[in-house]
């Protein structure tokens, strides 16, 4: 390299940075990384035990030298006592860490993921024209690009409705529409002027101004950083604002739709009961609109990632959506599988699909504490199993919960393996550990989780009207507690498994003083102590295992 013409006709702060420049260039391109070992000691060793370590090693050495056996008798019970002390000092660390994960969740975690021993970093990137990029503040660069060039420059209710619609003999068409970069790409102006109409001016007005515009972004990678570049669209996600204000914004995309269209925040799907040709035409139409206002307010659609799934029987209808890369309109894929807010859906509106699912992210979180916790005692391991594994086994039950055996033993060997890890009740059986660790097997919980959620729907805890899922009885000469629910008609098998049928018989068993209680806690207090007291209700199932 030519430093003396480089250099020649500049000052010498601007040759010292060119300098620099360049020698950390070369730096990046032809001297390798090596990873140094970390060797920081882990969170539960103490100074005793570094004491004790290191007069294990000692004893070791002199029995090497020595080679007498009162020497390695010494050593191997020195040995013997660290290894002792070791278990000892990480079992205390983790069951002090397992109780502070009540209140300070983020500790655990940090904890399990330290743990892991496969790490994925980002190394080289592929540019847009084909070459790689060489260093860590090359690449830094391009993904700020890459997150520039998003920007713009200006469940329960429709369940119902679907299983009412297939129990009929009717399909019902849903189309889950994919949003591209939907938070980072809300124009700014165009969500000010939206805010304006719905009558939101003012010093509040001004300050969501200030809160969006003017920002800048760049992207540290390795201690590498890009240039700051300004964001000219957007909401900021992880803000409790974020989202309020992308739901403003998308809220008028309904105006003028015949079929239905529901959103939590960026997940939107359109789904309308098909009982003529025309039904299928409508809901072309409605798409057609929607493609019209994503134009018209720069917010495209990902067609790719945008699906169709069928439900019931007989319907084999295509749509299309406009592609706004393309410029013309794509037919959207045919799936048999959608996940739709956490519940996986299937043509036949089963549960099979959902529940394997499910048991295989739990598992995989079983084996994740497996390796990570060497203190196994049953309070800190119960505890774990409740708190981080048996809410993947119960999201959302009353919507999926299953009927099949298959399916149901598939959920409930997740909970035997959890408790035979436990090695101080290993030995027994299931219902004798379910017993010692005071849990119960998950087909009682999913029950009672229903007669819970039927409950609180019957006293208006949440804001639907109870006539649009349940019927009251209106014999009053009927026995029993008087909010006995009628039990309609079901034209087809699959009917007899939704939330709304099943749990009618059950309901209509318990007594006065349970479903008259006044509080969700007393309704629960009432319920098991009725079940003790007659031995009656769910939990009569023979247990599988």
């Amino acid at each position: 390299m030519d430093w003396s013409s480089r250099f020649e006709g500049h000052d010498i702060d601007h040759n010292y940075n060119l300098f620099v420049q360049a020698v950390s260039s070369a730096i990046d391109i032809y001297i390798p990384r090596v990873s140094k070992a970390n060797k920081a000691k882990p969170s539960w060793w103490s100074k005793r035990l570094s004491v004790a370590v290191c007069n294990k090693k000692r004893l070791f050495n002199k029995w090497k030298t020595t080679k007498t056996s009162s020497d390695y008798q010494t050593y191997a019970q020195h040995r013997n006592t660290v290894k002792s002390m070791i278990r000892s000092s990480q079992s205390s660390y983790e069951s002090k860490l397992i109780q502070l994960s009540q209140t300070h969740p983020k500790v655990l975690y940090h904890y399990i993921n330290s743990k892991q021993k496969n790490r994925s970093d980002i190394t080289h990137l592929q540019k847009p024209d084909g070459t790689i990029t060489l260093s860590d503040a090359e690449a830094a660069e391009e993904l700020n690009s890459f997150f520039k060039s998003t920007f713009t420059l200006e469940e329960s209710k429709c369940h119902r409705k679907w299983s009412a619609a297939v129990d009929s003999g009717f399909g019902v068409d849903v189309i889950y529409l994919d949003y591209s970069k939907a938070f980072d790409s809300v124009p700014h102006l165009r969500l000010i002027s939206k805010l304006q109409s719905y009558g939101i001016n003012g010093n509040l007005l001004t300050w969501i101004k200030n809160f969006l515009i003017g920002r800048q972004q760049r992207v540290v990678l390795n201690g590498s950083s890009s240039r700051w570049v300004n964001v000219t669209s957007g909401v900021p996600q992880g803000s409790v604002l974020g989202p309020l204000l992308f739901i403003l914004y998308v809220n008028d995309i309904t105006d003028g739709l015949q079929s239905t269209l529901e959103m939590f925040a960026d997940d939107s799907k359109l789904y309308r009961i098909i009982q003529t040709p025309q039904d299928v035409n409508i809901l072309q139409e409605d798409l057609n609109f929607i493609s019209n206002w994503s134009r018209l307010w720069l917010l495209k659609f990902n067609t790719l990632k945008c699906t169709v799934i069928h439900l019931g029987r007989g319907n084999h209808n295509t749509y299309t959506l406009y592609d706004q890369a393309s410029g013309a309109h794509s037919q959207l894929e045919l799936t048999t599988e959608q996940r739709d807010l956490g519940v996986w859906i299937t043509p036949d509106m089963g549960s099979s699909l959902h529940c394997h699912k499910i048991a295989s992210n739990a598992n995989q979180v079983l084996g994740r504490l497996k390796r990570s916790f060497k203190n196994r005692s049953a309070p800190s391991f119960t505890l774990l199993y409740k708190t981080l594994v048996r809410p993947h086994l119960e999201y959302c039950a009353p919507i999926w919960s299953p009927h099949l055996a298959k399916d149901i033993d598939v959920l409930e060997k997740v909970q035997r393996r959890a408790t035979k890890l436990i090695p101080s009740i290993s030995t027994l059986s299931y219902e004798g550990r379910l017993q010692e660790l005071d849990l119960h097997s998950l087909f009682c919980r999913r029950q009672r989780g229903d007669l819970i959620e039927v409950f609180k729907i019957l006293n208006s805890y949440y804001q639907i009207d109870p006539k649009d899922i349940f019927t009251l009885q209106q014999d009053s000469v009927t026995r029993g507690h008087p909010m006995k629910l009628f039990k309609q008609r079901i034209c087809r098998s699959i009917g007899q498994h939704f939330f709304n049928f099943r749990i009618i018989q059950q309901w209509n068993d318990l007594s006065d003083k349970v479903v008259l209680a006044k509080t969700i806690s007393s309704f629960k207090h009432s319920l098991d102590q009725y079940w003790r007291e007659t031995g009656h209700g769910h939990c009569q199932r023979p247990l599988a295992y």
